[in-house]
């Protein structure tokens, strides 16, 4: 079942309806940059430098690692913490 924009149809969704899809986004997000985090954690295993957290394209899921300072994002960009990668939320 493919996940829609609550705002692309012409019904009339409940507030519910609208919250639920985003926060389904925002824990796609949280798993995307969770991922990213654990790859770079396998392929830097032994000298690996621990990340302020993960810039991530909500479209394309296309991401980077962040070690320095909280970044300056384009529009369309997202920032997830660290902390909120191992929390899960």
């Amino acid at each position: 079942m493919e996940t829609q924009h609550p705002h692309s149809s012409s019904q009339t969704n409940t507030a519910s309806e609208v919250e639920n899809f985003y926060e389904s986004e925002e824990l796609d997000l949280v798993g995307a940059a969770r991922a990213l985090y654990q790859r770079y954690l396998q392929v830097h295993e032994h000298r690996a430098k621990e990340p302020i957290g993960v810039v991530l394209n909500p479209i394309s899921y296309r991401g980077k690692l962040l070690f320095r300072q909280a970044p300056v994002l384009l529009p369309e960009e997202r920032f997830i913490p660290l902390h909120q990668m191992r929390n899960g939320r």
